[in-house]
């Protein structure tokens, strides 16, 4: 089971296995907090999908 990272708030659509990607640590602006669950929890509860980009880096 992974521990994957996402953007609290309503404007989120992805999770993130990379802290450090740009998608979810872009725009400091329009984010305060961010959450680390389940990579199941993420997509079944929180409906996430997963960040193309981080796809890409794995």
């Amino acid at each position: 089971m992974r521990i994957v990272m996402y953007r609290v708030g309503e404007h989120r659509t992805a999770y993130h296995w990379d802290g450090t990607c740009p998608r979810l640590t872009g725009k400091l602006d329009t984010v305060t907090d961010w959450g680390a669950v389940p990579e199941e929890k993420a997509q079944t509860d929180l409906e996430l999908k997963a960040c193309k980009l981080c796809a890409e880096g794995t």
